[in-house]
């Protein structure tokens, strides 16, 4: 959808899709499929061990510079019950892999529901659900919201207008730790149709 600009739910569901833009989702598809320097693994129920060894395996060949994980409360760790020891393990084996292999580590993480509790909505580092040991080892720590998802558009107040406007079209990323530098934020737009947040000094008219 980022890449051919088309309607992420038509996408979906295929319905309405013209000869043309399917070409486009063709061609889109594939320039990935063509990609040589990039891996995907769509496997569940990996454990931080199993990551690890995949990081290993393909560092050299694939000159490895960034892993992203999403989300690290699917990574599983054998032998442990509890949801927070398990966190825990995987975010340490993941934080050494990333030494020792010299790549950039990105872990996602669930909120926790404390967040939906507060009239502002705006995360905070105790929120990041069973992630406790997250929020030490971590070099940077960065939330992603949308303001605009928690406004009523029935609310006719002019405050509650003037906010719809303030965020229609835009995201905020909040970074909320940042070890070697300063925290603050910083504006995003966002481009619902296609479900994609881009930097906003070049964001297009869609």
């Amino acid at each position: 959808a980022d890449r051919s600009r088309i309607d992420l739910g038509r996408l979906r569901t295929m319905r309405g899709i013209t000869r043309l833009e399917l070409e486009q989702v063709q061609a889109v598809a594939g320039d990935v499929f063509q990609r040589r320097d990039w891996l995907v693994y769509d496997s569940s129920g990996l454990t931080s061990a199993q990551i690890a060894t995949r990081i290993r395996r393909h560092r050299k060949a694939n000159h490895t510079r960034m892993v992203v994980v999403d989300y690290v409360q699917l990574v599983r760790e054998p032998g442990m019950k509890d949801m927070k020891d398990s966190v825990g393990r995987s975010i340490n084996t993941l934080a050494q892999v990333a030494r020792d292999e010299g790549v950039a580590m990105v872990v996602l993480s669930q909120l926790s529901r404390d967040v939906e509790k507060r009239p502002d909505k705006i995360p905070m580092l105790s929120d990041l659900r069973e992630t406790g040991e997250l929020e030490q080892v971590a070099e940077s720590v960065v939330f992603v919201v949308q303001p605009s998802r928690y406004q009523d558009p029935n609310d006719t107040h002019p405050k509650a207008i003037e906010a719809r406007e303030k965020w229609a079209g835009k995201g905020v990323a909040i970074v909320a730790k940042h070890k070697n530098s300063a925290t603050g934020q910083a504006l995003l737009a966002w481009d619902a149709p296609t479900a994609t947040y881009r930097d906003l000094a070049r964001r297009r008219d869609w």
